[in-house]
């Protein structure tokens, strides 16, 4: 609200030069000097009106030509006596100075300024009502500056009959009407009637009491538009407002809401009869009240403030809103607008979670990289001492150490499939010895107080599989069983071979007529809730508390079904348990998986091949060299990429092939493979390390992923020589 600094002064010439002189002591109020002719329009806002002048008469003629409100001061300076003064006084002038008094005058008018901005006066007059005070002979005693609008000047209203010229009463309004009204109680009461405006037309307002003191009935309206294209436009507003998804409130500059659109019922969950009247600071919690406030003196001060901020719905639970605040009008009326965060926020803890997840699949690259390193060595060391030593017990020892080994390896393969989502390396694979080993981790691994029953019966069909996926599967689903039962529940495995039919293919789109494996994991806690069972393999859905998941387990189980072209279904009820059935195709009966663990001296090639071997590690070139020179291979080291390349260059006539590691630090492998394809096109190359790229992958004959047994070496090599030798050998033929 503006704050009233205008002051009119009306006075002869004598007294101008000291009045002026005076008020220049208050340089930031305005001042009006008018020459009085006829009659003077003093503005609304007018803080006070000063008159001066030499007699009483000429004073009396100034104060008779102003047209003024009630509620402004009058000043009179002049130098009169007793009698005349009391005259003055008696005819409406507020204050009299004598000439000697007039340094008072700015004391006087910062008191009236004082006053007027904290009166009623001055905070009715910025309102966007129309409000008059009568008393009871219908006697207009006060409007406010729109009121004035509708109905003339104050001045010439003092003595007319309200009711009677202003009140339409072609509308019904009767005087007993109209007075039952005015003794009505304050805000309990309103009446719907039109009155007369200055321009003699008919204009509909609803009426309502503010107060009653002194005789006098002080009450205000709000126009309402007869016109229908406005009404409907209105009503098309509040359909258009009531259809957005957000929360829309329009409140008074003070923070009360006057309007709500539908949503904010949905929203917060109140009836909009509880909100309408209250500021709207109660759907704050009320830690927030000082920040709040905050935001609200912002708002009208900047005129728009937009940002997030907590609310609290009906049933005081807490979510995060985006609130867009902005001043209306004049008068400070808010326009608010909220939007639901909390689904964006859960998205954004999400998002940043897989941020995580990709960061630990970076490391877990490198850590695999150098696990293996450490592992490579350790697993060809074990099975050369396999083959030189004699004692039974030694060699059970190395055994144990070379297979300790490889399940280290496993696992790191694991930690690569969690974190970066390796691709599937499918193979025939017998289920029976991934759900064995799976047993075991869960029963050292899960509380004592669990109870883990494992049904694994004989003659399980084989599956084409990612045997660490599979196993990825089943921990997933006993993890999650876990988090669902009691400390003392029970957990079920269990397997079965099964062929699905026309008709459960039919009730199932997923499944098609054949063979299937089918893997069970059935415990007892408290199931999934029916409004949940659709979401439960979204990614990042989770019933759990913040921080206690990710949301990906199930998730990531049904990711690995379906590679593996498989289906699963989910039979659960609230308090009783869940059973997960997952269906993975099986292989025919005569199919078999190869055991490739015990590698015959005599299925080598002894050829004396030459072989360049080309790694950082001194350690695991010297025990390859031995394993390799113990199955009648010739081999040259290179332990940089320029000193490999410099020694295939020299004697690549010699070189029948090249075991290069893809992660060398001066040049890595794929650049090494390269410069050798550029040099001999035909030469035989065979790739070790953890992950390459498809373009990489065309650029050698085989691949090893470290960390390699010393059989999977022979046979790859074997392998690779054997092929080359077919294919020179159909060439000498031809």
């Amino acid at each position: 609200m503006g704050v009233v600094s205008k002051i009119v002064v009306v006075c002869s010439d004598a007294y101008r030069s000291s009045i002026s002189k005076c008020l220049d002591t208050l340089p930031d109020l305005n001042f009006m000097y008018i020459d009085v002719e006829e009659h003077v329009d003093i503005p609304e806002d007018a803080l006070a009106v000063v008159i001066s002048s030499l007699n009483y008469e000429e004073n009396i003629s100034f104060y008779s030509q102003l047209n003024l409100n009630d509620h402004i001061p009058v000043i009179c300076i002049s130098e009169l006596g007793e009698d005349e003064v009391i005259k003055l006084l008696s005819k409406g002038i507020d204050f009299h100075l004598e000439p000697f008094q007039i340094s008072r005058l700015p004391v006087l008018i910062n008191k009236f300024r004082k006053f007027h901005e904290h009166s009623d006066f001055h905070y009715m007059n910025h309102l966007p009502y129309v409000i008059v005070a009568v008393d009871r002979f219908h006697q207009l005693k006060y409007m406010n500056k729109l009121a004035t609008t509708y109905f003339g000047h104050f001045s010439n209203l003092k003595k007319v009959d309200w009711f009677e010229h202003y009140i339409d009463h072609d509308n019904g309004i009767t005087e007993d009407s109209f007075f039952e009204f005015l003794i009505s109680p304050v805000n309990e009461f309103h009446l719907d009637f039109p009155i007369i405006d200055i321009n003699k037309e008919s204009v509909d307002m609803q009426w309502r009491i503010l107060k009653i003191e002194n005789d006098a009935v002080l009450f205000c309206a709000t126009v309402c538009s007869v016109d229908e294209s406005s009404l409907e436009r209105i009503h098309d507003q509040e359909i258009l407002l009531d259809q957005s998804t957000d929360a829309v409130f329009v409140c008074e500059n003070n923070g009360t809401i006057i309007y709500m659109n539908h949503t904010v019922s949905l929203l917060y969950g109140f009836d909009p009869h509880e909100l309408k009247g209250r500021t709207i600071d109660v759907l704050c919690p009320s830690s927030d009240y000082d920040v709040f406030g905050e935001i609200h003196e912002r708002a009208l001060k900047s005129r728009e403030w937009i940002g997030e901020m907590r609310q609290v719905d009906v049933n005081g639970d807490e979510f995060i809103v985006c609130s867009r605040w902005s001043v209306m009008n004049e008068s400070g009326h808010l326009l608010i607008t909220n939007t639901d965060m909390t689904d964006m926020k859960v998205y954004e803890d999400h998002f940043l979670r897989t941020q995580r997840l990709e960061s630990i699949g970076t490391l877990a690259g490198g850590v695999a990289h150098d696990l293996n390193n450490v592992l490579s060595p350790i697993i060809m060391a074990s099975f050369m001492l396999q083959m030189k030593v004699t004692d039974k017990k030694s060699q059970k020892l190395l055994k144990t150490i070379e297979e300790s080994a490889e399940r280290g390896s496993e696992i790191i393969k694991q930690i690569l499939a969690f974190a970066k989502g390796d691709d599937n390396q499918l193979g025939v694979v017998q289920p029976k010895h991934i759900l064995r080993e799976t047993f075991k981790i869960i029963s050292s691994t899960f509380p004592k107080t669990v109870e883990i029953i494992s049904d694994i019966p004989k003659g399980l069909w084989t599956i084409q599989a990612d045997a660490v996926q599979i196993q990825q599967i089943i921990l997933n689903l006993c993890l999650n069983a876990k988090d669902a039962i009691n400390s003392d529940g029970k957990i079920n495995i269990h397997a079965e071979n099964i062929i699905i039919d026309k008709n459960f293919s039919q009730l199932h789109p997923d499944a098609e007529v054949g063979p299937y494996l089918k893997l069970s994991v059935v415990d007892n806690g408290h199931g999934i809730l029916p409004d949940h069972k659709d979401k439960i393999f979204q990614a990042f859905f989770t019933t759990k508390e913040y921080g206690q998941g990710t949301g990906l387990g199930l998730s990531t189980v049904m990711t690995i079904i379906k590679r593996h072209h498989g289906f699963v279904l989910v039979d659960s009820h609230a308090g009783l348990g869940t059973n997960f059935q997952v269906f993975i195709p099986a292989l025919p009966e005569n199919y078999s998986v190869e055991n490739n663990d015990m590698l015959s001296l005599f299925d080598v090639r002894k050829h004396e091949e030459c072989i360049l071997l080309i790694d950082e590690s001194e350690e695991l070139l010297e025990l390859t060299t031995e394993l390799l020179e113990a199955y009648g291979y010739r081999c040259m080291q290179s332990t940089n990429a320029a000193e490999a390349i410099g020694t295939y260059v020299q004697y690549q006539d010699e070189i029948d092939l090249v075991l290069t590691n893809l992660h060398m630090s001066d040049m890595n492998g794929a650049s090494i493979l390269r410069a050798i394809r550029k040099i001999n096109d035909k030469a035989l190359l065979i790739a070790s390390g953890h992950d390459y790229t498809k373009e990489v992958g065309e650029l050698f004959n085989a691949a090893l992923k470290r960390p390699y047994t010393a059989r999977k070496l022979l046979q790859t090599i074997n392998d690779c020589l054997e092929v080359n030798y077919n294919e020179e050998e159909a060439l000498s033929a031809n």
